[in-house]
């Protein structure tokens, strides 16, 4: 027995025809009852006879489009091109999945975001608010995207990271742990900000910088080369580039200089011009 069928009401969407569904069976895992009215699909080819999944309310999934297994796409979200939500995944209010996007495993793109591109959100990640995620970037495990953020390129969030605000994220940029990239911080290259770093403010951070353990990076710092700040090191408006190491309780701000040939600063701090370095043990 078939999961669903047309009821013959159609829609045009700019020369497409999609066609509204009705259930023919129970779907526990969806919520619906047989003979409940679900949303508009093109063709069967865009949601499987098999399983859980559905298109309810008035979503809509067209082209090459493809909803299987237990997934869901309801509300106003909309499905296109060759898309493909599939697993457990929630596609929900208006959100938009275009070109090659996956939704998969448990994961949930819902109010107004747009996934374009290869991008891949999978495992129990949760994108949502005005988020725009492009190029193949992933965001997958228990991560968290939201806010005007951008991710694209081949950047990836993972781990219980979260970007947020009117951060990007781009390149090769690997964001993880519980580590949180939020206002206008703008994140590139080959660099990883993963533990329980924070950056934030108009900080931007490159090459292959780290920013890790508990340390904060915020204002408009600038990390860059193969840079590392760790441990709870806070570093607010200062460049910070080479090889140099920031550690221990360091802190920085108010664009505080960084000598030139120091490779490791721990428990310092340092204002206005000033350096000061405890002797290291």
């Amino acid at each position: 027995m078939k999961k669903y069928s047309f009821t013959g009401e159609t829609k045009d969407l700019c020369g497409i025809i999609v066609r509204r569904i009705k259930a023919e069976r129970d779907i526990p895992l969806a919520g619906v009852k047989r003979g409940d009215l679900g949303g508009w699909i093109e063709s069967e080819s865009n949601l499987s006879q098999n399983g859980e999944c559905w298109v309810g309310d008035s979503a809509k999934v067209y082209g090459k489009a493809r909803v299987t297994e237990n997934a869901r796409v309801i509300d106003r979200a909309t499905v296109q091109d060759n898309a493909h939500v599939y697993g457990n995944a929630l596609v929900e209010k208006c959100a938009c999945l275009l070109e090659s996007a996956k939704v998969y495993g448990k994961a949930t793109v819902s109010d107004d975001v747009r996934v374009y591109g290869q991008v891949k959100v999978c495992g129990y990640a949760v994108v949502s608010s005005n988020t725009r995620l492009y190029g193949r970037a992933i965001i997958c495990e228990n991560a968290q995207v939201s806010g005007d953020a951008r991710i694209y390129d081949d950047a990836k969030i993972y781990g219980s990271a979260s970007v947020g605000d009117d951060a990007w994220v781009c390149d090769k940029a690997r964001i993880c742990g519980r580590a949180q990239v939020c206002a206008n911080a703008f994140v590139f290259g080959e660099c990883r900000i993963y533990g329980e770093a924070i950056v934030t403010g108009k900080t931007k951070v490159s090459g292959k910088a780290q920013v890790c353990g508990k340390s904060s990076v915020s204002g408009s710092s600038q990390i860059s080369g193969n840079a590392k700040i760790y441990g709870n090191a806070i570093v607010t408006n200062t460049r910070v580039d080479g090889d140099k190491k920031i550690s221990g309780d360091s802190w920085f701000y108010e664009g505080s200089p960084i000598d030139a040939n120091a490779e490791e600063y721990a428990d310092v701090i340092i204002s206005g011009g000033s350096i000061v370095r405890l002797q290291m043990q």
